[in-house]
């Protein structure tokens, strides 16, 4: 009598094998999910800290002061920090800072810095 199928142990080799192919892919697929994670967070405060720079280049040379850090409105994930430097009578270094928590611990930041003008 002839029997046809596959006996336990066979089964089993194929189980772990498929196992051990998809953990490389399970792996590579948790890695591209953290990195993009980490590309939108710097892709928004490099929004913010355009759009704040916008709103200093339309302010007028005296509104241009100095904030403490503290946390963005709307975004509670980052904190945004606004350092001026009167360079001269006329001339201010102004550097806008977003600070964020990244996920395993750790802080990152974006700067942005530009000079205003009173002409």
């Amino acid at each position: 009598m002839l029997k046809r199928g596959f006996t336990l142990t066979a089964s089993l080799i194929v189980v772990i094998l498929i196992v051990i192919a998809l953990f490389p892919l399970l792996r590579a697929l948790s890695t591209t999910l953290f990195v993009s994670a980490d590309t939108e967070a710097n892709i928004i405060a490099l929004n913010l800290a355009m759009g704040k720079m916008e709103e200093i280049r339309n302010a007028s040379f005296a509104d241009v002061t100095p904030e403490a850090r503290a946390p963005v409105p709307r975004f509670p994930r980052f904190e945004r920090e606004v350092t001026v430097t009167d360079l001269h009578t006329n001339l201010k270094d102004v550097k806008i800072t977003l600070f964020w928590e990244i996920s395993g611990g750790g802080e990152k930041y974006v700067t942005l810095e530009t000079y205003a003008v009173d002409y």
